[in-house]
């Protein structure tokens, strides 16, 4: 099998309809810490620690989103702007 990764012949495009998303910016009071084997970010703040996936180190200035309890996850700075407003 042959993988299709970076082929965009393979996908459609899909237009995403209006959301919100519950996000909170990465500052350098939060004691950010990456484990690279668990995928997982974690983050303290005064309402309590938060785990997150993370497939990529994550750094102040990024974001993390709150999706639900099960699913919340980073999402890089200029990816964040690019797709988010406030």
């Amino acid at each position: 099998m042959t993988p299709i990764n970076g082929n965009p012949k393979a996908f459609k495009d899909y237009v995403t309809k209006p959301q919100k998303r519950k996000a909170l910016q990465i500052t350098s009071e939060h004691n950010l810490r990456y484990d690279k084997w668990e995928t997982r970010g974690y983050i303290n703040t005064p309402q309590g620690d938060i785990s997150f996936a993370s497939y990529k180190h994550p750094d102040v200035g990024d974001y993390v989103v709150f999706l639900t309890k099960d699913d919340i996850y980073h999402v890089d700075k200029k990816t964040f702007e690019t797709s988010y407003e406030t």
